[in-house]
């Protein structure tokens, strides 16, 4: 996820915004901003981080003033690959008297991101804690922490952490639909992987159950839903579900991927290999037909010996992945 300038307007008290020297200042400043915010969107960096750190520079301006700027010269920072520099600016943010808990706990959670890319796990898992027991942070703020913070304990290895906080998030009641969705979904994987798939497909249901869940993860959820369903030989329920995530996304190789091994399992072989080579036809890259699609073709191939369209499947596979090593840059 890539972190997002903030738009806040400048903070006066009633009596700055009526001294007219300071009218003027903010003006210019304004001016600023918008010049930085555009030079950002032309990814001219270097720019914007030199206007940025001209409003920060501005001994008239005070100092809640010059948090948004700080802020977005993280953002710009980390946008060059300058994590050290961008840790720096956040850390400006959270120290600040003058920055509000919603300023702070932004910062903190992009802090960790920014921690966690370096590879300083235990540094960004902190920080999603600061934000998780701060007093006043938003609840978006929160739901966030949590949820990176277990995406941060995966990565250690601690899943029971891990499946602590998606629970968190879900149980948030007032954490944002798409948080919540993506915290099922995500719990759901983590259950799948431990072999509770009972547990994990009620967590993809849930997905699916969400009116306010968006179309990505709608589409993610029904294709997981097929997946578990043809694992258990459960090869109609597999085709129905499989056939929801490409109504919502044609393109999504996945879920075509999982329709076709439903559809020659369930007998249906000439169906299966065209919806197959509708797979292959969306697969541009060779890792992705390798990691994904493949090792689910052998395990078919191991599982149900005597289905011929399984192994016609794998020599299309291979023509298709010696054609992507062929066409890949030497």
């Amino acid at each position: 996820m890539t972190d997002e300038h903030t738009h806040d307007t400048l903070k006066f008290s009633d009596a700055q915004m009526n001294d007219p020297k300071l009218q003027a200042i903010l003006a210019r400043t304004e001016a600023i901003v918008n010049d930085a915010l555009a030079a950002c969107e032309a990814e001219n960096f270097g720019k914007a981080i030199g206007l940025w750190t001209q409003i920060i520079d501005t001994p008239e301006l005070p100092a809640v003033a010059k948090i948004p700027a700080y802020f977005n010269r993280a953002v710009t920072k980390g946008e060059m690959g300058d994590l050290e520099g961008e840790v720096a600016d956040y850390t400006h943010v959270i120290d600040a008297e003058e920055a509000t808990s919603s300023e702070r706990a932004q910062a903190c959670v992009n802090r960790g991101r920014s921690k966690g890319e370096s590879g300083d796990i235990e540094g960004e898992i902190a920080d999603y804690t600061l934000v998780i027991e701060m007093d006043g942070a938003p609840a978006e703020e929160k739901a966030s922490a949590y949820f990176n913070r277990g995406l941060a304990r995966g990565a250690m290895d601690d899943n029971d952490g891990e499946m602590q906080d998606y629970t968190a998030v879900i149980e948030m009641p007032d954490a944002a639909p798409e948080q919540r969705a993506d915290a099922y979904f995500n719990r759901g994987s983590e259950k799948a992987r431990a072999g509770d798939l009972e547990g994990s497909l009620a967590d993809y249901v849930a997905v699916t159950d969400m009116p306010e869940a968006e179309e990505d993860q709608l589409t993610l959820a029904y294709s997981e839903q097929g997946w578990i369903h043809y694992f258990q030989g459960q090869f109609k329920e597999s085709i129905a579900q499989s056939q929801k995530a490409i109504e919502l996304n044609p393109d999504y190789p996945i879920a075509h991927n999982h329709l076709a091994l439903a559809l020659i399992a369930s007998g249906q072989g000439e169906l299966g290999l065209l919806e197959y080579k509708s797979m292959l036809e969306l697969i541009e890259d060779p890792n992705e037909l390798g990691e994904t699609c493949l090792g689910d073709l052998m395990e078919a191939i191991d599982k149900y010996p005597d289905i011929q369209e399984f192994k016609t499947a794998l020599e299309l596979a291979v023509t298709k992945m010696e054609e992507l090593d062929a066409e890949a840059p030497k």
